[in-house]
């Protein structure tokens, strides 16, 4: 990459601003550790207290913290056909609950470690050097390459809580696959439900995702399946007027419009198509865009009619991440 004369070039094999920027965090990441290794004498981390405004942001965040745990949806879904999502989404805030307890909890040391000038236990070391940086751990953000700001982390959980709570609540028109801690099971409550409508095995069922041809959102749910908002398209632009990928030279992500979602037997063959079908991985967004592209981390392939070879998608890394 460093050989080649221009961003041109580079670009036309598939290292874009995306790639650069993973090999360079690498690097740094890879310098960071092997500097670790050379100090670590296993004493406790200490936070230094005396940075501008550290205690304050995380005492405000502990206290809005604590205002969302005591937080929680009471209505539930209308029984029916719908029981397997109306159970998914009860489940995935019931875990939202106990994980931002957890979140309390430690937040809580580090507070106390803050005020009192004491060293971090080892248990919340990885937690008190991201505070140092005004940052919480990579772990805290499914799909983030690097520690995310706390505040913009704070502001997740917050968005999550209340999307989870309307999902609670009643059926939404459009689901957000970042408000989900585990979103694969999302398509599993999919084919749950089409299976108990049909009385027929789950693995007769796959979910067919189809992109639609309007930007503007839906204003009820659909009679089959769910809505699905929030994604954005890294590596190629979208052509709304022919539903197909189609070529750019920027690096600049593009805004897909609604995505429906939906069970259907899994024998039945797709609509036929002129354009080649890529089929594009989804992933979960990070906070700097550029969320980790590894293979684990997929959550379903979406079938896109191309402009561009296939082959050509997958060299470029085009991708789908959703974004709350």
């Amino acid at each position: 990459m460093e050989l080649m004369p221009n961003r041109t070039e580079t670009d036309a094999v598939g290292i874009g601003d995306a790639l650069r920027e993973r090999l360079q965090e690498a690097r740094a990441e890879m310098a960071s550790r092997t500097l670790a290794r050379s100090q670590s004498s296993g004493a406790p981390v200490h936070v230094d207290v005396h940075a501008p405004g550290l205690e304050q942001l995380v005492g405000d965040g502990l206290e809005q913290l604590r205002q969302l745990s005591g937080t929680g949806a009471s209505g539930v879904h209308a029984p029916g056909g719908a029981l397997p999502l109306r159970c998914f989404v009860e489940r995935e805030r019931r875990d939202l609950q106990l994980r931002i307890g957890r979140r309390v909890c430690a937040l809580g040391q580090a507070v106390a470690a803050l005020r009192s000038a004491q060293s971090c236990l080892q248990g919340t070391r990885p937690l008190c050097t991201a505070l140092e940086l005004g940052r919480v751990p990579v772990t805290w953000w499914r799909g983030a390459r690097r520690p995310p700001p706390f505040a913009l982390w704070l502001q997740r959980v917050a968005d999550t809580v209340r999307l989870l709570d309307g999902y609670v609540r009643a059926p939404a028109a459009c689901y957000n696959l970042s408000a989900f801690h585990r979103p694969r099971l999302l398509m599993l409550a999919l084919r749950q439900a089409r299976a108990r409508d049909d009385q027929r095995a789950l693995d007769t069922y796959r979910v067919r995702a189809q992109v639609l041809s309007s930007f503007l959102p839906p204003n009820c749910p659909p009679d089959e399946g769910v809505y699905i908002r929030g994604l954005v398209l890294h590596g190629a632009l979208w052509d709304s007027r022919l539903g197909v990928l189609q070529d750019t030279m920027s690096s600049k992500s593009c805004s897909l419009p609604v995505v429906w979602l939906r069970a259907e037997e899994a024998e039945i063959a797709d609509t036929p198509s002129p354009y080649p079908q890529y089929q594009c991985p989804v992933y979960l967004g990070a906070a700097s865009g550029v969320g980790d592209l590894t293979d684990s981390n997929i959550l379903m392939h979406i079938s896109l009619a191309s402009k561009l070879d296939p082959l050509v998608c997958a060299q470029r890394r085009v991708h789908i991440a959703s974004t709350l």
